[in-house]
């Protein structure tokens, strides 16, 4: 509990540089997804970008998370939040439509 707490308390202590990070990470990300698709590159690649991708939506829910906890709602928290949900969505979109499932499954199994 100490080092959630620990980890928390950097988080929003170094919030900037964090969301200056984060937020066009995510955006690259899934962009990179996009292409991606468009240009028919290789399954492996498309599941790569996208794991990479929630990796980064997920470091940004928990950032979000720390605020919410202490009680700090502020519309820059919930438009950190909303623009996370819809990469996950573009993210898990793009992955379920056009990776194959049966490698899909596979590439999960690893």
């Amino acid at each position: 509990m100490a080092d959630l707490t620990l980890i928390s308390e950097m988080s929003r202590m170094h919030c900037v540089s964090i969301c200056a990070f984060l937020v066009p990470a995510m955006l690259i990300a899934t962009l990179q997804s996009i292409l991606l698709v468009i240009f028919q590159r290789r399954q492996l690649s498309l599941m790569l970008s996208t794991l990479l991708s929630f990796s980064f939506i997920g470091l940004m829910v928990f950032h979000v998370s720390t605020w919410f906890s202490i009680g700090v709602i502020t519309p820059i928290t919930f438009i950190l939040l909303s623009l996370s949900t819809l990469c996950l969505i573009v993210n898990s979109w793009l992955l379920l439509k056009f990776a194959r499932p049966t490698q899909t499954l596979s590439f999960l199994k690893v």
